[in-house]
């Protein structure tokens, strides 16, 4: 009886896509979308294969000289070798890399140029700590906030130099071997069906889930999105206040009562009674003035 069922059902689904993907009318437009989304999907899957294999061979590649001048000394300390090493660790401590000067002679490095107070001492001892550097001379501008400081503007926080599996955003490689590993674990759940397999599989599909998607599952974009409102909620108070003309009767920290912004940036006009009212606020002891509408 189920596998009647089954067959009946099946075979009710193919008809029904058959009749929508060669309908008379829209069926060759249906058609046209379908393989628009397939060549689509075909060129991110090579491209992204070509992004992850350029990744992986990089990653070997670098890797490799690690290796190499672990074992036998042999990495290049020229000072255009240190300045590029040093500009790379500026990016992982600093939250305004291109503001600061790298100047390298003879694994002497100098540092120049505008910096925020509490990136100074983590940034100096990562400096030290590059191969081929032998002194820092310290010239930064330590600055206790970014204010009136262009060359402190925007920028992001950074943390040093975090674990692959703790950085929000994963490298190709990882992504590919984290999804990899995850699809095995499904594999191995589909196969056996017990319970420690169910878990294993769960915990393999959040990880291709992770992989696929490149972005933490649970982390701060949650907390984001949650101090939207309050934010905005402060442009708006803020924007208030702006609008608010000097010398009127409206007080500063007070919203307009003639004026109500709305999140979609639009304004709805006011009701005549609130007209009135602001009227009689700003002529007081004599009549309000008239206005005759077209």
């Amino acid at each position: 009886m189920l596998t009647r069922i089954k067959k009946s059902v099946t075979l009710a689904g193919l008809a029904a896509g058959l009749m929508y993907m060669f309908d008379p009318d829209l069926g060759k437009r249906r058609r046209a979308l379908v393989g628009d989304q397939c060549t689509h999907l075909l060129n991110r899957i090579a491209k992204g294969l070509d992004v992850t294999l350029t990744d992986m061979e990089n990653r070997l590649y670098g890797a490799f000289y690690k290796l190499r001048g672990a074992f036998f000394g042999a990495q290049d300390s020229s000072d255009r070798a240190v300045t590029d090493r040093v500009r790379s660790t500026l990016g992982r401590y600093s939250s305004h890399p291109a503001s600061i000067d790298v100047d390298v002679q003879s694994g002497c490095v100098s540092l120049r140029g505008p910096i925020l107070a509490n990136e100074v001492e983590a940034l100096v001892a990562a400096v030290k700590s590059v191969n081929g550097v032998s002194q820092v001379n310290n010239f930064l501008e330590i600055h206790s906030s970014a204010e009136n400081i262009p060359g402190l503007q925007g920028g992001a926080c950074r943390t040093g130099e975090p674990t692959e599996r703790m950085r929000e955003n994963w490298s190709p490689t990882a992504r590919f071997i984290a999804g990899l590993t995850g699809g095995v674990l499904m594999a191995n759940c589909a196969a056996r069906r017990t319970l420690p397999a169910a878990f294993v599989g769960t915990g393999g599909c959040l990880l291709l889930l992770r992989a696929l998607n490149n972005q933490p599952l649970l982390g701060p974009s949650h907390v984001r999105s949650r101090e939207l409102p309050s934010r905005r909620t402060e442009q708006i108070d803020a924007q208030e206040r702006l609008e608010t003309p000097a010398g009127s009767n409206t007080p500063e920290g007070e919203s307009n009562p003639t004026t109500n912004v709305t999140f979609g940036a639009h304004q709805r006009l006011p009701s005549e009674a609130s007209l009135d009212e602001a009227l009689m606020e700003s002529f007081p002891g004599s009549d309000p003035p008239s206005f005759t509408r077209p």
